[in-house]
């Protein structure tokens, strides 16, 4: 019986092989090596956002208000600015439309849209901390825990996320 870790590794007959060095086999029950020869998985970074090429917060606030304003809405026109901008731009559009218009543009949205449109608009605006805060209320609210949301969240966040996320939970009550 050959060791099943062999260096060697093919498909089928004519195949490519994977070239070494790729993935190092461990043994059994232990996690691959990184291939830097560590022996250590590689630490998830955060996807760090991009900032959003000519990013004008005033035009962006104007856009929004023009998308919500008359009949119907403009609702290309809200994926197009929430899914193109960064958090943290989110933010700034959110307070230059309260100073601009002097409503908050989730009231707006949550009398301009309707069904997971609005839900998914109005968790683009809320900060990553405040979306998450939300969820955990959301999982532990009522009979039962939805512990599947409590992992997600607290397994997949950093300590400073966390924090963050404790800090806007208290916020949320």
């Amino acid at each position: 019986m050959g060791n099943r870790h062999s260096q060697s590794y093919s498909l089928s007959e004519g195949s490519q092989q994977l070239p070494k060095g790729d993935v190092q086999p461990s043994a059994a029950g232990q996690p691959l090596s990184h291939p830097s020869g560590s022996g250590q998985p590689e630490a998830q970074q955060p996807a760090k956002e991009r900032s959003h090429q000519g990013f004008d917060v005033d035009r962006d606030a104007k856009k929004l208000n023009k998308a919500c304003k008359g009949m119907g809405t403009d609702e290309a026109a809200i994926i197009e600015m929430l899914s193109s901008r960064t958090s943290d731009e989110r933010q700034q559009i959110k307070q230059k439309y309260k100073a601009l218009y002097g409503k908050d543009l989730e009231e707006v949205f949550k009398s301009e849209l309707s069904g997971n449109f609005e839900k998914t608009a109005l968790a683009l605006l809320d900060r990553p901390s405040e979306y998450d805060a939300r969820q955990l209320q959301k999982a532990m609210k009522g009979l039962g825990t939805d512990e599947a949301v409590l992992i997600q969240v607290l397994c997949t966040r950093t300590n400073k996320e966390i924090i963050a996320i404790k800090e806007a939970y208290q916020r949320c009550k």
